[in-house]
């Protein structure tokens, strides 16, 4: 039997799907963590838009939000002058060595993921 409540409450009622949501830069992210149906797809990315309302968007084509605070580990990451074609943990070792915090490696890998795709044209 698990220790999370969560999955007590899980197991106690009848689900068909469990989202985890995730803030992004421009959005947010929903990723089935249990799903019964077929159709339900893994993850969703969702853009957030105010005007005139608040609303949310599916992403289209190859684009995916990335989590908050990738945009400033991308500049962190320009300004340092690292290359795009480290590792992660390259990366991070000289982000550490530089004298700066490398933070979470989700952030950290999203932030190089960012950097080749815009290297690559995708994203602006």
């Amino acid at each position: 039997m698990s220790n999370n409540p969560a999955c007590e409450l899980l197991s106690s009622i009848d689900v068909d799907i469990v989202w985890k949501l995730e803030r992004r830069d421009r959005g947010v992210s929903l990723t089935a963590t249990h799903r019964r149906v077929g159709w339900v797809p893994e993850s969703v990315e969702l853009t957030q838009v105010t005007e005139p309302v608040l609303a949310y968007y599916p992403l289209e084509g190859p684009a995916r939000g990335y989590l908050a605070g990738t945009r400033e580990m991308v500049d962190l990451l320009d300004r340092l002058g690292i290359p795009t074609d480290l590792t992660r943990t390259k990366v991070r070792q000289a982000i550490t060595a530089s004298g700066h915090s490398p933070g979470r490696n989700d952030v950290l890998s999203d932030a190089i993921r960012f950097r080749r795709d815009r290297d690559a044209g995708v994203v602006e």
